[in-house]
This record gives C-alpha cells, sequence and structure tokens, in this order.
C-alpha cells in the first residue's frame, strides 16, 4: 500500500508541474519604443527634431532607443551665443509574465539661456506602449520608482500612465520623484494597451540649469486560475490511477 500511495502522489505531482507549466498567462501582441525631442534656440530658428525607436509584433524581444536633439543661436548685436541640448534614453525587456521599463536621461543642457527665448519638449513621442491580450483572468501590476537629477527640475514634471481596453481607460500620473504602485483587474481573452509617456517641456528664458530624470518601471501579470477545480480534477485522476494500479497489482 505505501508503494502504491509513492506512485499515486508521484504521479499527482506530475500532473500537477504539466498543467503548471503549460499554462499560459497572457499573449503579446506588440511593443513599441519611441522617442521624439524637441529642441528651439529662438524663435528665428527651424525647431531641431530628432527621433528613435524600436518596434515588435509578438515577439517580446529586449528593445532600446536613445536621441539627442541640440540648438544653437548665435547673433544679435552682442553676439549671443546660446543654445540647449535635449537628450532621452530608453531600455524594455519581457519576461514571460513580468518586464521593465528605463526611461532615463530625459531632460535638457542649456546655454545662456536668459538672453532668448529655449524652446524644449521630449513628450511628442510615444515613449513605451505594449499591447497584450490576457488568456486567464488576472491583476495587471505596476512598481515605479522616479528620480530626479540636476540643479533645477522646472519643466520634466511627470510621466502618464494609462491602460485602456475596449470598454474604457485608466489614466493616471505617477507621483514626481517618489514610489509608487498600480494593480487593475483584467478580464481574460479582452485586448489591452499599455502606455507609459514623459511629459518634460520648458520655455524660456530663465536661467541656466543641466536637469534630467529617470523612470523604473515593472510590470508583471498575477493570473487567477480556477484552483478548486483544478484540484478536484488532479485529486479524481490521481484516485482514478491509483484504482488501475492496485487493480492491476491483485488481479
Amino acid at each position: 500500500m505505501n508503494g502504491l500511495f509513492r506512485n499515486g502522489f508521484a504521479v499527482l505531482l506530475i500532473l500537477t508541474g504539466f498543467l503548471s507549466a503549460s499554462a499560459e498567462s497572457i499573449n503579446p501582441v506588440s511593443s513599441e519604443l519611441r522617442l521624439q525631442l524637441r529642441s528651439q534656440a529662438d524663435d528665428s530658428l527651424v525647431p531641431v527634431i530628432k527621433t528613435a525607436g524600436m518596434s515588435h509584433g509578438s515577439i517580446t524581444t529586449p528593445l532600446q532607443a536613445s536621441a539627442k536633439a541640440v540648438s544653437e543661436y548665435s547673433g544679435g548685436e552682442k553676439g549671443i551665443q546660446a543654445g540647449t541640448d535635449v537628450f532621452g534614453s530608453a531600455k524594455a525587456s519581457w519576461g514571460k509574465d513580468n518586464g521593465i521599463l528605463n526611461l532615463f536621461e530625459i531632460g535638457w543642457r542649456t546655454q545662456n539661456p536668459s538672453l532668448i527665448d529655449l524652446y524644449a519638449d521630449l513628450y511628442a513621442g510615444l515613449d513605451w506602449q505594449f499591447v497584450f491580450t490576457p488568456l486567464v483572468d488576472g491583476i495587471f501590476n505596476l512598481d515605479y520608482a522616479l528620480k530626479v537629477e540636476g540643479d533645477n527640475a522646472y519643466g520634466l514634471n511627470e510621466f502618464t500612465y494609462s491602460l485602456q481596453n475596449t470598454e474604457g481607460n485608466v489614466h493616471d500620473f505617477f507621483k514626481f520623484d517618489g514610489f509608487g504602485d498600480f494593480h487593475h483587474n483584467l478580464v481574460a481573452h479582452e485586448t489591452y494597451t499599455v502606455t507609459i509617456q514623459n511629459q518634460a517641456s520648458f520655455e524660456g528664458p530663465f536661467d541656466s540649469f543641466d536637469t534630467q530624470m529617470t523612470g523604473y518601471f515593472h510590470w508583471s501579470f498575477d493570473a487567477i486560475l480556477p484552483v478548486p477545480e483544478s484540484t478536484c480534477t488532479l485529486v479524481l485522476l490521481s484516485l482514478g490511477l491509483l484504482g488501475l494500479m492496485k487493480r492491476g497489482r491483485f488481479s
């Protein structure tokens, strides 16, 4: 009897491992990183616009993007030298039901901005977007931490977060220079779009500064599996196998 119990328990573990390993929680549809930077050192100059990005379909390989836009002004009666460098970078990677996004070195470096009007923004791009379909009901979790570096945070503003499906949209701001988390219940077989975007922009003149912000984001999906039904099925299968094994032993 002990041998039968051990064999049955082994079968139960194998079946449990099989169901756990074969269960897929989400189906990736598409992913994209895109940055767009604009720098303009004076009204008389054409804005310098730089873009960078990567995108994939259902293949969730790492994404990265980096761009820099430089606009310089030289002229006027006093030979004014002024300008602004605008920069931004991003990286995204995925696990099975989770991923990491870093939006870093998002900011600018100015020269003599008090002498002329300077313009800059980094929010015209998409930044990061992930489209996916849960195969089971579950909870979407997003943890974040924001950091600001430099002598003047003016214009950096916040990051925005959006989670959207066909029935509605969750839209919120992250706490500036802080950390926190969001949790949302998702329905199986609905398609969801997650977007995170920076809101950095400024317009001069003002004092010179060199500043940037970084956003660290980690998302995950926790499947809500029908545990009671699965457990009953496994128990019935195990009892049936035990019965067959016992019958074979005494026949």
